[in-house]
Parts: C-alpha cells; structure tokens; sequence
C-alpha cells in the first residue's frame, strides 16, 4: 500500500513537472548606478523585455541602494533586448502624498543583455 501511495506520488509530480524550473532561464544583473556622476542613494531598475524587438518573458526589477543595484534573487533578468526604466528618490519619505521627491524623471534606455550574469554600470545624465 505504502509502495503504491510513493509510486502514485512521484509520478503525479513527474506529470505536474516537479522539480522543473518554472518560466524560461534568468540571469541576474548587478552594478553602479549613478545620476550626473553622483551615486544614486536609493530607487528602482526594472528590466522589461523589449517586445518590439521580439523578446518576451518576465520583467525583473533590482533595488538602488547607495549607489549600487542587484536583480532580486531568483528574479533576474531573460537577456536579450530590454526596456530600462530607473526611477530615483532622495530616500526620504514626504509628509505629503503631492510632495515628490524623485531625483528626474523616470529615465529610460534601451539595452541588449546578455544571457549569463552580467555587471551593467547605469549614469543617468542630468537634463536641462
């Protein structure tokens, strides 16, 4: 009875495809991210997918933390073209919902990544 219960186990995980990886292979994606030279002391990088350059796949997002970023563990990037979006703070948190405190404004860039872990250095130009 036991031998049945283990072997109807398995191969339901088998079928369900246990110990599979979910969705396609992610790399992460680590570095210096700066505005106008000066290091970023605290914002966001997310990494979408180009679809009009025909990828597709998860997006993924790495946190700024004085000056330095990381894709989250387990959560990187799929490589190849991408959207790139930083958003910067001055880490403060306002009293008032209409108080923005963003460094600029959402800054975007397209870039090829590739597909192993990488290092990527992100210096936002100031703008005028």
């Amino acid at each position: 009875m036991i031998a049945t219960a283990l072997l109807f186990l398995v191969t339901a995980c088998l079928l369900c495809g246990c110990g599979r990886p979910a969705g396609p292979a992610t790399y992460e994606l680590s570095g210096q991210a700066a505005f106008d030279g000066q290091p970023i002391s605290f914002g966001s990088i997310l990494l979408e997918p180009d679809a009009e350059l025909g990828n597709s796949g998860p997006g993924s997002v790495a946190d700024i933390s004085d000056g330095s970023y990381n894709t989250r563990a387990g959560k990187g990037h799929v490589g190849g073209p991408h959207v790139v979006t930083i958003i910067a703070t001055d880490g403060t948190q306002p009293e008032n919902p209409d108080v923005d405190n963003s460094l600029f404004p959402p800054y975007q860039i397209k870039l090829d990544l590739p597909k192993e872990n990488s290092n990527h250095d992100f210096d936002v130009p100031k703008q005028n």
